[in-house]
């Protein structure tokens, strides 16, 4: 084992608890995968949880799912983070959380594409969610397929969000702004109306991202 795993693994424990700790996850949800080289996927295990992780327990697989070593059992979303990591070589660490206001917007039918907080549409662009996919199953995969090459960050229906990023930080970041996107929309929805921003407000954010450099090409029309 390398340095560098050592310090993933000490990484992915540490995230692993935040998420519990933020209530993102309960009991074994949730799971987390990051690229040990371009073959190698290292990601927390099957009947874990997040809160409890110890830097032994992780797996390592190849981008097939085929495990290379381990004591546990890969996580049964595994399929849905190997299918980002084939599709864009620039992801290199995966979340996929159960967060709950995420999901409730999903269950209360709240649209999350609505362009509405600033810093939101700065991150984001619009915010997707997939069709319904079966947990634990080869629909989730092909539900976040439609959208991630387009997108770092999205909720499957009924299910959790799954954020990516160049770093398992930068991805755990998305996952927390996607959240809190989500509680200020769901608040906001119980008063039976959403301001949008308007085209003027939109335009001059763009500009902005341009100025900062964001891949607009990330984003949903």
């Amino acid at each position: 084992m390398n340095s560098r795993e050592r310090a993933l693994r000490k990484e992915i424990v540490f995230i692993g608890k935040l998420m519990h700790d933020k209530g993102f996850v309960s009991a074994s949800d949730g799971n987390i995968a990051c690229r040990l080289s371009s073959r190698r996927i290292i990601s927390t295990p099957s009947g874990k949880s997040k809160g409890l992780l110890d830097a032994k327990d992780m797996t390592v697989t190849d981008l097939n799912g085929k495990k290379i070593s381990g004591t546990g059992k890969p996580t049964s979303e595994l399929r849905l983070h190997l299918a980002a990591f084939k599709e864009r070589e620039d992801i290199m660490a995966s979340i996929h959380s159960h967060a709950p206001f995420s999901v409730a917007c999903t269950v209360a039918g709240i649209n999350l594409k609505k362009i509405v907080l600033p810093e939101a549409y700065m991150i984001f662009g619009k915010v997707p969610v997939t069709r319904y996919a079966t947990p634990s199953s080869g629909e989730s995969p092909k539900a976040a397929l439609e959208f991630i090459k387009k997108c770092d960050a999205m909720i499957i229906d009924r299910h959790g969000t799954f954020t990516v990023g160049k770093t398992l930080t930068e991805a755990y970041m998305k996952l927390e702004k996607l959240e809190h996107f989500a509680f200020m929309m769901f608040m906001c929805s119980l008063k039976g109306r959403v301001k949008v921003l308007n085209k003027e407000q939109i335009k001059k954010i763009d500009k902005i991202r341009k100025e900062y450099g964001v891949d607009t090409r990330r984003y949903l029309p």
